[in-house]
């Protein structure tokens, strides 16, 4: 596709279609290209801008999401979007030492908006929020705590605070607590959201599963509660019972993209059932476009069915649209291992490792990702 001159292009809006359609399309460099363009137009509105930040910092173009970041701070300054961007970038490009003076600034002014109890808990929970999306845990924890003591049915964030600072049973305990507006719901999306980031010890285990079986049964109708539990059951390497839960709450949500590609994700895990799986990720393509993940999903199903020169074609496009996630730097490595390609493969593993595939909180591994990092591991001593 012939890309148009800036001159050429009409409006922002038509230039920004554009872009969408390209990256839809999975072509990521021409994409960029015009997302480059568009950052020329006078016309550009807040929103659009703010998009093309969190494209730069998901791409590691960080010096393009600096200079456009300036920009709108000059436009919206005091916008909380402005600001959480300010710390996305910060954090990502290593300066954490800059955030904590940046978060204390901006807490003065929402304090002094919020008069009402609910008001107050929502400031808690936005600068709570906040520090975790940096993973400074222990500086949100204090912020849940009151937020907490204003909003009991947010437990759920506390909890999940304490067990990203390694102490999961402490979380459990919490979340599993009678206290005011904690019914079995509310304890099920806590324990929910602990285990998402950390694997409970056996004794947890057993003290939680009753309480999100229970759940699951009761709000059979809640596809977001049901995607929440499976995940846990992924984190627990119980596929079929993660499977069996996602088939349900995809059958309450059929275009649910997030649903659609968990699921093609687990099915290429069983045995026979990869072509199957092949079938829910297209279908989820063809409702969103070839985006990063979707795509990484593909590329390793296509893994499974001894598809691997097709498979690089497709992860490398992954790896283009979105450099932050080193599980698709592992299944490139995989797939180019299985052409006969060491040099990229050791290349992309190595990568992989050094951008903590091990170490960061919240990525998944599955029982096919873990023992295609073992095999890789060894043949290439990393």
């Amino acid at each position: 596709m012939e890309l148009p001159h800036p001159a050429d292009q009409g409006s922002a809006d038509d230039r920004y279609r554009l872009g969408l359609m390209l990256e839809s399309m999975g072509d990521f460099a021409k994409a960029g290209e015009v997302f480059d363009q568009l950052m020329e137009s006078p016309a550009l509105n807040v929103a659009t801008l703010a998009d093309q930040i969190r494209r730069n910092i998901r791409t590691g173009r960080l010096t393009k999401a600096e200079a456009e970041l300036a920009r709108l701070e000059r436009m919206a300054p005091d916008a909380i979007g402005t600001i959480a961007l300010r710390i996305e970038l910060l954090h990502q490009s290593g300066r954490d030492d800059e955030i904590d003076a940046l978060i204390q600034g901006l807490q003065p002014r929402l304090a002094a908006e919020a008069t009402a109890p609910e008001q107050q808990a929502n400031v808690e929970q936005l600068i709570g929020d906040l520090y975790s999306s940096a993973e400074m845990h222990a500086k949100a924890e204090p912020h849940y705590q009151k937020l907490v003591e204003l909003r009991p049915a947010a437990i759920g964030r506390l909890a999940a605070c304490r067990a990203a600072q390694g102490q999961t049973s402490q979380a459990v305990e919490l979340a599993l607590a009678d206290r005011p507006g904690a019914d079995d719901l509310v304890k099920a999306e806590a324990l929910a959201r602990i285990f998402v980031t950390s694997n409970p010890s056996d004794g947890d285990w057993a003290a939680a599963e009753p309480v999100l079986r229970a759940a699951a049964e009761a709000h059979a109708d809640r596809a977001d509660l049901l995607t929440s539990i499976a995940n846990v059951y992924i984190v627990r390497e119980q596929i079929d019972q993660a499977v069996a839960l996602l088939e349900k709450a995809l059958a309450i949500q059929t275009e649910n993209l997030i649903i659609l590609n968990n699921l093609a994700s687990l099915l290429g895990e069983l045995p026979g059932r990869a072509a199957d799986a092949l079938t829910y990720v297209e279908q989820a393509i063809k409702l969103s476009g070839s985006t990063p993940n979707l795509l990484d999903t593909k590329g390793t199903i296509l893994i499974q069915l001894d598809r691997s020169a097709e498979a690089v074609a497709v992860l490398d496009r992954a790896v283009a649209g979105n450099v932050q996630d080193p599980r698709y730097l592992l299944h490139l490595a995989v797939a180019c291992d299985r052409v006969n390609d060491a040099t990229k493969a050791k290349e992309m593993l190595k990568k992989a490792l050094d951008d903590g595939l091990l170490e960061r909180p919240g990525l998944i591994l599955t029982t096919t990702d873990k023992t295609w990092l073992n095999e890789l591991r060894k043949k290439y001593e990393l």
